[in-house]
């Protein structure tokens, strides 16, 4: 009985070749799905709100940036607020 060998070596450069077919085509739709991904990010837009006492406070940090509290007549209205808005026992202890 003869025994025909096979050409294994053609065969396996084959299933070889397959199996990096399929590699780079499952590279190739992941870098395809990253794409489509960061596309869709970029239609999306972010808002930013700011609230009533976050825009009171914007308004109040750029008066102490304009130095707009050391003016005297700001100084002594601030004071007489103060001393208006304190009990009258607390000031005679």
């Amino acid at each position: 009985m003869e025994i025909k060998s096979l050409n294994s070596e053609r065969n396996l450069q084959q299933i070889q070749q397959k199996i990096d077919t399929t590699i780079q085509n499952k590279q190739t739709e992941k870098q395809q799905s990253k794409v489509q991904e960061t596309g869709q990010s970029n239609n999306k837009r972010d808002s930013l709100q700011i609230s009533e006492e976050g825009k009171k406070l914007q308004v109040m940090k750029n008066q102490i940036n304009t130095r707009f509290y050391d003016q005297p007549e700001i100084i002594k209205a601030t004071a007489s607020k103060i001393n208006n808005a304190l009990p009258k026992e607390s000031m005679t202890q």
